[in-house]
């Protein structure tokens, strides 16, 4: 308690000692021209200090009016009686107290922003003024010589010089306090200087010594009006200080339009001048205002109006104490009323849908039984119900507004928002909230939400359910320290880490073994990944997990069948590479026996000399099929060399032009046997090719061979020798039997044939076409076949690098007539293009 009252006094006491100080010195200031020495001053603006001062602080800071004037009187040193010094000190006090009074009786305004604020400051220093002129002026007659006699004069100059002081000076201290906002625009300050500035010049013009005494005192006037139209109050104020000081100053000097009268006269004149100037001003001034303040009021109405309708809002005020209620055009429209309705509590109360109703009734009473017993603040109201229209619309509102007593009424002030799509919006994502829930707590995987702790805030139900535990389990506890973890110290310690990194914004994801129902442990695919807000700062760690323990079996299984499948395919190749060795081991051992039949065979065929048909032809039927053989053993050599790697070439530049003619030669017999038509068509120099002339020959000899073997009697084999770009084309064709399109594929397989019965036709194991490719490939070439099909023939096509490019001067034939077969080569330099 004595806290508090020392606090209310140190609020008061700056303030007071203010007041004292600007009285005392504006009443010493104003006493130089006092008509008797010491008081009755026809100019007296501490005065207007007193009003403003007491008005502003309240009427407990007379105590700094009284004590001004009583430190004057000491100051000028005058011999009053102390009980006349005490009387016009009080006097004065009483009358910057009672117009205080006055205006905070009637609510004036501060700031003077009305009309009526002015109007009662003019009638308040009017009264007041008059109040202690009277205690003045009596109290001098009584101690004064023949002071009843001069009483009206004394009078009438004590309340002049006040009523003036407090027009001047109080509407320019009350305007221009802090309390009230001061800034304005370049524009208006422009003005404000300028007026100002004009009008102290004007007066300075019209008082000063330099100018006759002539009647020019209404000059002041437009400068005046020019300050109260651009600057207001706070303009015409501050332009009437600097005109009434320098009309002050010239006339108590002798100077302007008042100086040729009588001295009591002069003063008399400066004081209704100054005094009509200032009331004057002041009132237009506040007009101006008024009207500014009028039309931007009108602007933000219309801008309120245009607001409320494009945001669907509404304004009302209901009068709890008379029952008067007003509705904006808006808020009509919201409840479906119509414009310019006319609506009490109960029309309102009905429109609100029945299952809202007795809420928004219960909410209402309750906001007006709070005010009804609460101070004098406002007590805040709101809901949220809807209503329906005629038409059955039904829209969702959100009232709000204040209850307010005024007097000893209470006042209901609020808006109206339609927020319909708001509840839609909202009702949309719950819905999606609780689908995302069902959908999540569907699922078989783990998701939650962790804040930057680990603290678990959210988790769907599969993991609950799998591990046999309830949300209570889980919730607000450490992640790490959950059920799944117990007893896994090496997956605590990786989830701890992961976190850690998770909240420096990575995604971390690993495996990780976790604990289920009944103790079983699973393998669990986890993630653990950061969530971020709209400034890219981690708020919270989103885990999630999938169980993949039968992922993993399944991956073990699959790595177990593939080792299996990797050692039986380094088994097979073992086995392929013995069964190589082998064939060699054989074809070698073979070879020496083999050698000595044929050579044999041929001794004993020579020495016969034909002597003995049977014999001779016993021995050709040895000979010819030791050869054979031997063809086969070097057939299962040449494979064993190409499996291990040890195929040499005798590198040297071949002309395919000669080694397709001796293969020719070599296999026309037999197609002479067939009856079988061989061509061979070549251009004139195809090219040289680098590679081992008896492989070329030998690649050569097995396709045409083949082809020969193939083709039935009467068929044709076509050998075509050309150049495409920088390679040599070797194309054998015929028009035997063909291949299955299903066996082309395998076609240069080893040991694939496409009648592998022991019924076949045709004999031999398969290896010539595979050792073709082998060999070709070894040359830096390529061979593919094409055929149509069974008994359409079959073409195959090799292609080797060209050693160097030139073409011949002329053609060249190659004539074999002479071996008595249908064997031709045909020069063609036009028939294909490289």
């Amino acid at each position: 308690m004595a806290r508090s009252g020392k606090a209310a006094w140190s609020r008061t006491l700056g303030p007071a000692a203010m007041l004292f100080t600007s009285y005392f010195l504006l009443a010493d200031w104003g006493l130089q021209w006092a008509t008797v020495p010491g008081a009755g001053s026809p100019v007296f603006p501490a005065a207007g200090v007193a009003l403003a001062g007491l008005l502003l602080g309240g009427l407990r800071l007379w105590p700094a009016v009284f004590a001004g004037r009583m430190a004057a009187f000491f100051l000028d040193g005058r011999s009053f009686p102390m009980w006349a010094q005490c009387a016009i000190a009080a006097g004065n006090t009483i009358a910057a107290v009672g117009g205080a009074w006055i205006l905070t009786r009637v609510h004036v305004r501060p700031a003077l922003t009305r009309l009526r604020d002015m109007l009662a400051l003019i009638g308040a220093c009017v009264v007041s003024s008059a109040v202690g002129a009277t205690i003045g002026s009596s109290t001098l007659a009584s101690v004064i010589a023949h002071g009843f006699g001069r009483a009206p004069v004394l009078w009438l100059t004590w309340w002049a010089g006040n009523v003036m002081g407090m027009l001047v000076v109080t509407p320019l201290v009350l305007s221009w306090m802090p309390s009230e906002p001061i800034g304005r625009s370049f524009r208006w300050w422009l003005h404000l200087v300028l007026s100002t500035v004009t009008a102290g010049a004007v007066a300075w013009f019209i008082f000063g010594p330099h100018m006759p005494h002539l009647p020019l005192a209404w000059l002041i006037f437009p400068a005046l009006m020019w300050a109260a139209l651009a600057g207001g109050v706070r303009g015409a104020t501050a332009a009437m200080l600097p005109s009434a000081s320098a009309a002050v100053w010239g006339t108590t000097a002798g100077y302007g339009p008042f100086a040729p009268v009588a001295e009591h006269l002069r003063l008399v004149l400066l004081q209704q001048f100054v005094a009509v100037a200032a009331a004057s001003t002041l009132v237009l001034a506040v007009v101006v205002d008024e009207r500014r303040r009028s039309e931007l009021l009108r602007e933000n109405e219309e801008r309120l109006r245009l607001a409320s309708r494009a945001g669907r809002t509404g304004v009302w005020t209901w009068n709890l104490t008379t029952g008067r209620a007003f509705w904006t055009p808006e808020a009509c429209e919201l409840y479906g009323y119509g414009m310019g309705c006319t609506v009490d509590y109960e029309r309102w109360i009905e429109s609100v849908h029945p299952d809202d109703r007795e809420q928004t009734r219960r909410k209402v009473r309750e906001a007006v039984e709070q005010a009804q017993s609460g101070g004098s603040g406002p007590h805040s109201y709101k809901d949220e119900y809807r209503v329906t229209h005629v038409d059955g619309t039904t829209l969702w509102l959100e009232s709000s507004g204040a209850i307010e007593r005024k007097g000893d009424e209470l006042v209901m002030l609020g808006v109206i928002r339609d927020i319909t799509e708001r509840k839609l919006a909202e009702a949309a994502l719950h819905e999606s909230e609780a689908h995302i829930r069902r959908v999540l707590d569907n699922l078989f995987a783990f998701v939650g939400v962790l804040d930057l702790e680990g603290t678990v805030l959210q988790c769907n139900r599969a993991p609950l359910e799998a591990a046999n535990i309830t949300a209570v389990d889980v919730l607000g506890k450490k992640f790490w320290d959950c059920y799944w973890w117990s007893g896994l110290p090496e997956a605590q310690a990786r989830i701890r880490d992961a976190m850690d990194r998770a909240k420096r914004g990575e995604v971390v994801r690993f495996d990780v073994t976790a604990r289920m129902a009944g103790n079983s442990l699973i393998c669990v695919d986890f993630q653990l990944a950061p969530l971020r807000d709209d400034e890219g700062r981690v708020t919270h760690l989103l885990p999630s997990g999938m169980d993949i323990t039968a992922r993993k079996r399944a991956e073990n299984e699959r790595e177990r069948l593939l080792e299996s499948e990797r050692a039986a395919r380094a088994e097979a190749e073992r086995a392929s590479r013995l069964k190589d060795e082998f064939l060699s081991t054989v074809s070698h051992e073979l070879r020496t026996p083999l050698t000595l039949i044929l050579g044999w065979s041929q001794v004993l065929r020579r020495r016969a000399n034909g002597k003995d048909q049977d014999l001779h032809k016993g021995l050709a039927v040895i000979d010819r099929n030791a050869r054979v053989l031997s063809q086969l053993i070097e057939d299962l050599l040449d494979m064993g060399r190409f499996s291990t790697g040890k195929t040499r070439l005798e590198v040297q530049s071949v002309d395919l032009h000669d080694v397709v003619a001796l293969v020719l030669s070599s296999v026309a017999p037999s197609a002479a046997a067939k009856h079988i038509e061989l061509e061979s068509i070549s251009r004139p120099f195809p090219g040289r090719v680098c590679g081992d002339l008896n492989r070329l020959q030998q690649v050569i000899w097995n396709l045409v061979s083949n082809a020969v073997k193939f083709t039935p009697s009467g068929g044709k084999v076509e050998v075509t020798l050309d150049r495409i770009d920088d390679l040599v084309e070797i194309t054998v064709s015929d028009t035997g039997q063909g291949i299955k399109p299903e066996f082309l594929p395998h076609v240069f397989e080893r040991f694939r044939q496409a009648d592998s019965s022991p019924t076949r036709v045709h004999g031999g194991l398969g290896l010539g076409l595979a050792i073709v490719k082998n060999l070709v490939e070894l040359h830096g070439g390529t061979v593919r076949v094409t055929s149509d099909g069974e008994g359409k023939g079959a073409t195959f096509v090799v292609r080797l690098p060209i050693e160097e490019a030139r073409v011949s001067e002329g053609a060249e034939v190659d004539d074999v007539s002479n071996l008595g077969i249908a064997v031709r080569a045909v020069n063609d330099s036009t028939r294909r293009t490289g």
